[in-house]
């Protein structure tokens, strides 16, 4: 719902990366998320902020 929850995931839409085009998630190129998998463990705290 966006509100306690944000995934990460990737979209075949790139031209929407970037832009509020869902309710929280945060989108990414496919191989971004793929390289982000190897990198960090499932249930790693993450902290998402707006610059």
């Amino acid at each position: 719902d966006g509100q306690d929850v944000i995934g990460f995931h990737g979209t075949p839409n790139v031209k929407s990366i970037g832009t509020a085009a869902s309710h929280g998630c945060v989108r990414m190129l496919n191989r971004d998320v793929k390289a982000m998998f190897r990198l960090v463990k499932v249930g790693t705290t993450v902290k998402v902020v707006n610059e």
